[in-house]
């Protein structure tokens, strides 16, 4: 049924495959009926063969009866090392290639450890850059860098554990490129590589870091224009982690479930994640084990500048200020954007309040700040919160404010499609 369905739209297994982010294989799997699509790709599935989601749920249940399956499927954790080089020859197609030097070799060049271990810390390096700079600048360079890790996973050879930690660095690149493909207002683009990041983490069988890049999905959906699908996926991403998860995962994932419910409205759903996430940050004070290198950035005033935020956008200032206005943030001054950002959120909770003092000040130092860091995603927030000063324009606090955004305005992002 779901093949007929898939036939019916129009589409092949590689189309299907291609819109989904998967490898062709994982919809043949799902059309035999020996795997099922992970719950945070069934919304997708469904809106791109135009059914709902118990009809999905029917044709699933029918193909697994019928290849003779317990009912319950099997998800995709892991691929083969054929289906590993589709999947990121797959993945490189849509990556410029214009900075990565065409190299000629007699023969396939050995992949080993030590070429993973090194573009490790390359990605290191380009999180900590993404901080001080902003993504608009970082973009370009975790482009070439995953160029140049797609060219040895399609090109070289390599045994079945480096292919492994090929994949999973994959997973890496694609969501420190999300991240800054957001940053620099390329909003469709980093939900695509999220969801790319997502699945080369599961194909790997790293399933903290599927946990992760799902997580980073259900942030770009929350703060999209239509949020109600990120709680689904955030929901995924616990289940995939699981309660084994390293506290500081857990508190991540609660994080980004609380900013999912508060985007959708959902005061208690926001309230119980929040709860959740201290009861992580309390687990880790006492967490020996080892920590995902990634979430270096993580800890509790980072947790409760997001529990501001979500009662900010929950328009309830009577717990919002309190929470951000008392807050020692954990930025240096070379972290203009993190700043930039915080002071805008706290200038909004000031105007839900009625501060308007207060909310000119933190408006204008959020204003200062942005100019030293290349974020789009900064300057849309700082365009949002200057929009609700116009009310109060006949207060010359107010009125030099805006006009002194009209002299040097906050830039434009580039078109959200892109």
């Amino acid at each position: 049924m779901l093949a007929a369905r898939r036939r019916v739209a129009g589409l092949t297994q590689e189309q299907m495959a291609e819109a989904l982010m998967v490898a062709a294989s994982t919809v043949r799997r799902w059309e035999a009926g020996t795997a099922t699509p992970q719950p945070w790709q069934q919304p997708r599935i469904c809106r791109l063969l135009g059914i709902a989601p118990g009809q999905l749920v029917a044709m699933l249940d029918v193909v697994r009866r019928e290849s003779g399956g317990d009912g319950a499927g099997t998800p995709d954790m892991e691929v083969s090392p054929v289906e590993r080089r589709d999947f990121m020859g797959a993945a490189l197609a849509g990556v410029s290639l214009a900075a990565v030097p065409t190299v000629t070799a007699a023969a396939p060049r050995r992949v080993g450890r030590s070429d993973v271990e090194r573009s490790q810390r390359r990605v290191g390096e380009l999180r900590r850059l993404d901080d001080l700079q902003g993504g608009a600048g970082v973009y370009p360079l975790v482009q070439e860098e995953i160029a140049r890790v797609s060219k040895l996973g399609t090109t070289g050879t390599f045994t079945q554990e480096v292919g492994r930690g090929l994949l999973a660095l994959f997973a890496e690149l694609h969501q420190c490129a999300s991240w800054a493909a957001y940053d620099a207002g390329r909003v469709s683009m980093a939900q695509v590589l999220a969801q790319r990041a997502a699945t080369a983490a599961q194909q790997a069988g790293d399933r903290t870091l599927a946990a992760i890049s799902l997580s980073q999905l259900s942030y770009l959906i929350a703060s999209g224009p239509t949020p109600r699908e990120a709680v689904t996926v955030a929901d995924s991403a616990q289940m995939v982690a699981g309660p084994a998860a390293p506290p500081v995962v857990r508190a991540l994932l609660a994080d980004r479930r609380a900013w999912a419910c508060a985007r959708t409205g959902d005061d208690s759903g926001a309230d119980r994640a929040m709860g959740a996430a201290q009861d992580a940050h309390d687990q880790r004070d006492t967490w020996e084990g080892e920590e995902p290198a990634a979430l270096y950035w993580i800890n509790r005033d980072e947790s409760m500048i997001k529990v501001g935020r979500c009662w900010t956008e929950l328009r309830r200032p009577d717990r919002a200020v309190p929470v951000l206005e008392h807050l020692t943030v954990p930025y240096g001054d070379t972290h203009s954007r993190a700043r930039a950002r915080y002071s805008a959120w706290l200038a909004g909770a000031y105007l839900d309040a009625g501060e308007v003092t207060a909310a000119v000040a933190s408006a204008d130092r959020a204003l200062t700040l942005s100019h030293r860091t290349a974020s789009p995603r900064t300057d849309g927030d700082l365009r949002t919160v200057l929009t609700r000063f116009e009310p109060y324009r006949s207060r010359p606090d107010v009125r030099e404010l805006l006009d002194s955004t009209r002299a040097t305005p906050p830039p434009s992002p580039p078109p959200v499609n892109s």
